[in-house]
C-alpha cells in the first residue's frame, strides 16, 4: 500500500470513529437515567427459563431516541435452538473447533455471511460468539465451541474475518469468554493462577477479535488470580481496557456477576437465581440507582459506542423482545444453499490422519460399515427435552443446534457397495466384513457445557481396537469427535479421519471424502496425544495454577507423546514446497502440486523456545500448478521452522539473526564442476523452472493487490499492547500484523 493510500485510510477511519462519537454523545445525552439503567441489565428469563418471544440475551434499548433493543443470541453451531419451534428452521452448522480445522479465513468468511442472514431473518442483532478461549485442557467440555483450537495466532486471523463478516451485515459479535475459562470442572469456582507471559497466548484471539472492531466482551464464570472474571481489576480494567485499548462494553454470562463492578457494564440474568439475595438480580435499576451520573455515563457509553460502531445497527427497527414469535418460530432462515455450504464447510473441516493408499473407495469397492457411532441418531425430541444433551452431531449446553434430522454416515453412503453393516457388536463386525474389500468403522464421543470430558477414549474404544486387531480387510477408522481424541487404533488401521462435531452435514460430507467427491481439506487445530497423561488435566481443586505457562498443548508436548501433531492433515494431493528466503519477518516460497487431483495445502511457519505457530495460509492448487507463497509475522529469533505441519518442518536460518540466513540463489549451481553438457542441462531446466515461479509471483502479487487487507496475525511471549500497538497498518505491499 502506498503511504498516500494510508493517509487516506487514516484519515476516513478517523472520520468514522469521529461520526461514531457523536452519535454516542447525542444518543447518551437523549437517554433518561431510567433508561440508562435499563440498558446495563439483561431480561426475559424466568428464573432459567427463557421467556416466550425474547432472546437468549435482551436489554430494550430507546428505540425511539436511535438506540434499538439488543437481541443477542447464543452461536457455538449457528442460531441456538433454545425452543423446540425453532429446530428445524436454522441451519446446524459444523462447530465452531470444525472451523478452525479448516485453517482457511474464507470458509471462516463463508460461514459467517451465511450464519449472519440466519440471525437477521431470527431478528437477533448481537451474536453471542466468537468463543475465543485457547484450549489448555484437551478435555475441556466446551472446547468445540472454540475457534481458537490449541493455538492464538490460528484463533486471531480465523476471529478477525468472523468478526469483520458479522458485522458487515449489522450484527454485533460478542467475543468470550473473557478470561481463562479453560475447564468446565468447578468453573464457578475455580482460580487461574496466571503469570503476565502466559497471558499473552490467551490474550492473542481477543486482540484479534478487537482489532477487527469487537467491542463487546463476554466475562466468564472463574476466577482470575483471585477474583472473580466478572469483577476482576485486573482482567477488565489494567488487561482489558488499559493494555488492549478495549473501547466497548462487557457483559457477564448468565449468573457470572457477583457484585457490582465499574469494569462490567451489562449483567445478564441468572445472579438472582443464584446469590445475590434479590430476586432483581444485582444489577437492577433499583440497586444501581446508587451510582453517580459521570459513572453511569461512562457505562452507557460504552454500550452505545458498541451499537455505534456496527454498520446499520442503529438502523435496526425490528421486533421488541417479547414480541418476537412470529421471527424466531415462524421464519425459516435456513436455504438449500445453506445447507449446501454447510456440507462444504464440513467435508473441508475433515482431518485425514493417515491414508495407506486405501482412500478414496475405489469404485466397486465391497464395503462393510461397523460401529455404533456410523449410523447414530440424531434424536431431537429427545435433545430438546434437557439443555445440555449433546451427541456425536452437536455439543451439548448453550452452543447447541439441535437439527430436525441429520444423515448418519451409514446414510450418507447409500450408493456405495455396502456388503456388511454392524453395530459395536464384534462378532456381528467381524461377520459383516467377511465378504468385504474394505471396512468403514465409526467411533464418537460427545460433550457438554458445565462437565469436562471423562475420558479422550471414544466411546466404543475397546470395540475398535479388538476389530483393528482381528479383521483381514483394511480399515477406515472415522472419528466423531468433540476434540483432542486418542486413537492408538489409527496405527494398525490403513487409513483415519477425525471429523469435529460438523453439525447437520456430518454424514453427507464425511461420505463425499470417502467416495472421493471431495478432498478432505482439515488440518488438526488440535494435539491428538498417544496417552492422556501427556495432557493438562482439569484443576480439581480451586487453587489452579498454570505452571506450564506458555508450553501448554503443541508447544510443551514431548514429540514421543505425540500421535498426531498441531496443523497435521492429508489429502488426495500431494505438494512440496520450496523455501526461496526466510528473513525476520517474512518466508518466501514456492508451492507445487505434485500429484493426484487438484487440492489444498497450509503452508505454516513456527517460531522457536518455545515452539510456536507465527504464520500460515492454504492455497488451492490445480494439478501440475505452482504458487508463490509469502507469509509475513513478527517474532521470529534467529531461526524459524517451514512446512506442512508443526511435526513436519524444516528449520531455517533467519537473514540478519544470529546464524548466516537462509537464501535460495537461482543460479548457485554454476559452482558446481561438472561435465560442460550436464551444466548446460541444469542452466536450461533452472531459467524454465525460474520463469514459472516468476510467472507465479506475479499472479500471487496481482491477487494481493485485488484483495482487501488481510490479518496475519503472530504470537510472541511476553508482547503487550503496552510495548507498542498490537495492530498496525501496513506501508507499500506489508500486511496488518498482530504483536
Amino acid at each position: 500500500m502506498r503511504p498516500t493510500a494510508v493517509v487516506l485510510l487514516l484519515a476516513a477511519a478517523a472520520r468514522a470513529g469521529d461520526d461514531v462519537e457523536q452519535k454516542v454523545i447525542a444518543i447518551v445525552a437523549s437517554l433518561t437515567r431510567q433508561e440508562k439503567l435499563e440498558l446495563m441489565n439483561g431480561i426475559g428469563w424466568d428464573q432459567w427459563d427463557i421467556r416466550d418471544g425474547y432472546y437468549v440475551g435482551n436489554l430494550l434499548g430507546a428505540p425511539a431516541k436511535g438506540l434499538p433493543a439488543f437481541k443477542m443470541h447464543d452461536a457455538g453451531q449457528g442460531f441456538r435452538t433454545h425452543d423446540p419451534r425453532v429446530v428445524g428452521t436454522v441451519t446446524s452448522w459444523p462447530c465452531a473447533l470444525a472451523l478452525a480445522s479448516t485453517w482457511d479465513h474464507s470458509s471462516v468468511t463463508a460461514f459467517a455471511n451465511a450464519a449472519a442472514a440466519e440471525f437477521r431473518a431470527k431478528g437477533a442483532n448481537v451474536i453471542l460468539g466468537p468463543g475465543l478461549n485457547v484450549h489448555r485442557v484437551a478435555r475441556g467440555g466446551r472446547n468445540a465451541e472454540y475457534l481458537s483450537g490449541e493455538d492464538p495466532v490460528l484463533g486471531a486471523v480465523l476471529a478477525s474475518k468472523y468478526v469483520e463478516t458479522f458485522h458487515a451485515h449489522g450484527i454485533m459479535t460478542v467475543a468470550k469468554h473473557y478470561g481463562f475459562n479453560q475447564q468446565e470442572t468447578r468453573r464457578n469456582t475455580y482460580d487461574a493462577l496466571v503469570d503476565a507471559e502466559a497471558k499473552e497466548l490467551y490474550y492473542t484471539p481477543y486482540k484479534g477479535a478487537i482489532a477487527a472492531g469487537c467491542l463487546a466482551v463476554m466475562c466468564a464464570y472463574n476466577k482470575l488470580n483471585g477474583h472473580h472474571a466478572c469483577a476482576s481489576d485486573e482482567l477488565l480494567v489494567s488487561d482489558l481496557r488499559e493494555r488492549m485499548a478495549f473501547k466497548g462494553f462487557v457483559v457477564s454470562d448468565w449468573a457470572a456477576a457477583h457484585q457490582y463492578h465499574a469494569g462490567l457494564d451489562v449483567a445478564m440474568p441468572g445472579s438472582a437465581v443464584d446469590d445475590s439475595g434479590d430476586p432483581r438480580g444485582w444489577y437492577s435499576a433499583e440497586r444501581l440507582d446508587v451510582l453517580d451520573e459521570a459513572s453511569l455515563d461512562a457505562h452507557v457509553a460504552r454500550i452505545v459506542r458498541a451499537a455505534a460502531s456496527v454498520p446499520g445497527f442503529l438502523d435496526d427497527h425490528g421486533c421488541a423482545p417479547g414480541s418476537c414469535q412470529e421471527e424466531l418460530y415462524a421464519t425459516n432462515a435456513t436455504s438449500s444453499e445453506h445447507r449446501a455450504l454447510a456440507r462444504d464447510l464440513a467435508a473441508d473441516s475433515v482431518v485425514m490422519l493417515k491414508n495407506n493408499e486405501v482412500l478414496p473407495l475405489k469404485t466397486g469397492s465391497k464395503i462393510a460399515v461397523v460401529g455404533d457411532a456410523c449410523a447414530a441418531v440424531h434424536d431431537a425430541e429427545t435433545l430438546m427435552k434437557r439443555w445440555d444433551l449433546g451427541d456425536y452431531y452437536v455439543v451439548g449446553g448453550s452452543g447447541r443446534v439441535v437439527a430436525a434430522r441429520i444423515p448418519s454416515v451409514l446414510d450418507a453412503l447409500w450408493d456405495a457397495d455396502i456388503v456388511g453393516v454392524a453395530g459395536d457388536d464384534l462378532d456381528a463386525a467381524l461377520a459383516a466384513a467377511a465378504g468385504a474389500d474394505v471396512v468403514v468403522a465409526c467411533g464418537g464421543a460427545a460433550t457438554t457445557e458445565a462437565a469436562d470430558r471423562a475420558t479422550l477414549r471414544l466411546d466404543n474404544h475397546d470395540f475398535l481396537t479388538a476389530l483393528v486387531a482381528g479383521v483381514d480387510a483394511p480399515v477406515v477408522l472415522v472419528a466423531l469427535a468433540p476434540g483432542a481424541i486418542v486413537l492408538p487404533q489409527a496405527d494398525a488401521a490403513a487409513a483415519a479421519l477425525v471429523c469435529f462435531l460438523c453439525g447437520e452435514a456430518t454424514g453427507l460430507a464425511l461420505a463425499d471424502v470417502l467416495l472421493g467427491r471431495k478432498e478432505p481439506g482439515g488440518r488438526l487445530p488440535v494435539t491428538l496425544p498417544r496417552s492422556e497423561a501427556a495432557t493438562v488435566q482439569p484443576c480439581e481443586d480451586d487453587a489452579c495454577p498454570y505452571t506450564e505457562g506458555v508450553r501448554g498443548g503443541y508447544r510443551g508436548i514431548d514429540r514421543a507423546d505425540v500421535h498426531f501433531p498441531f496443523g497435521h492433515g492429508l489429502g488426495y494431493a500431494a505438494f512440496e514446497l520450496e523455501v526461496l528466503e526466510v528473513t525476520a519477518g517474512a518466508v518466501t516460497a514456492v508451492l507445487r502440486h505434485v500429484s493426484g487431483p487438484g487440492g489444498s495445502a497450509v503452508v505454516q511457519v513456527y517460531g522457536s523456545e518455545p515452539s510456536r505457530l507465527l504464520a500460515f495460509e492454504k492455497r488451492f492448487l490445480d494439478e501440475g500448478d505452482e504458487d508463490v507463497v509469502s507469509l509475513r509475522f513478527r517474532g521470529a529469533a534467529s531461526e524459524v521452522a517451514v512446512g506442512f505441519s508443526s511435526g513436519e518442518a524444516t528449520t531455517y536460518a533467519v537473514q540478519g539473526g544470529a546464524g548466516d540466513g537462509f537464501r535460495r540463489d537461482a543460479n548457485w549451481w554454476i559452482l558446481v564442476v561438472g561435465p560442460p553438457i550436464l551444466v548446460f542441462s541444469i542452466i536450461g531446466w533452472l531459467l524454465f523452472r525460474d520463469r514459472k515461479r516468476r510467472r507465479a509471483e506475479e499472479r500471487t502479487r496481482s491477487s494481493e493487490r485485488r484483495r482487501s487487507l488481510e490479518l496475519t496475525a503472530t504470537f510472541r511471549p511476553g508482547d503487550s499492547a503496552a510495548d507498542g500497538a498490537f495492530f498496525s497498518i501496513p506501508l507499500d505491499e506489508e500486511k496488518p500484523q498482530f504483536v
